[in-house]
């Protein structure tokens, strides 16, 4: 009798054994796999933060060559120009073949001798952006220079002026269509 109670303890505890192994293994494959999308959500935000900013070079040179200059801006300290769109701006002006209607933020891009810098503030309601050219941004990392979404409103900080990292601007952001 007692060696048909030390079987069915012995199989009892290699049950449990398997259970418990088979949680580990579960629970391991969740973490790895909200590792990979958390990963791939930032190599998104990444991406589409790039692709604003390609665009939004596109703005000042554009501008520059129909003639259209009331939208450069001298600095206070008249060491260079720029202008300044928001993400709807943008959008406004046919530069988006993608949707970033849950978006919000603005490009910066400088003229400085012929040197154009294009700086993105920017959010799609997850991640935060603050300041960072196309250049910096591969090298970004999340809970560093990516920040989590807290209700922030870049486009009305720049609704009677804007500032780059270096320069004042009074001026306000495009945001609408352009004539």
């Amino acid at each position: 009798m007692n060696k048909i109670k030390d079987k069915l303890t012995n199989i009892k505890l290699e049950l449990l054994f398997i259970i418990v192994l088979l949680a580990l293994v579960i629970i391991a494959g969740i973490a790895i796999f909200s590792s990979a999308t958390k990963s791939k959500q930032i190599d998104n935000f990444k991406d589409d933060a790039q692709s604003l900013l390609s665009v939004g070079k596109n703005v000042y040179t554009n501008l520059e060559k129909t003639g259209n200059t009331n939208y450069i801006y001298s600095s206070e300290d008249g060491t260079s120009k720029a202008v300044c769109i928001t993400i709807n701006g943008l959008e406004e002006n046919d530069y988006l073949t993608k949707d970033y209607s849950d978006w919000d933020g603005y490009i910066i891009i400088e003229k400085q001798s012929e040197n154009y810098i294009a700086t993105l503030w920017a959010t799609n309601k997850k991640y935060v952006l603050n300041g960072y050219n196309f250049e910096e941004i591969p090298e970004l990392s999340v809970n560093k220079e990516i920040t989590k979404y807290q209700d922030e409103n870049f486009t009305g900080k720049v609704k009677t002026s804007f500032n780059s990292k270096n320069n004042k601007y009074n001026a306000p952001c495009i945001n609408e269509k352009v004539e």
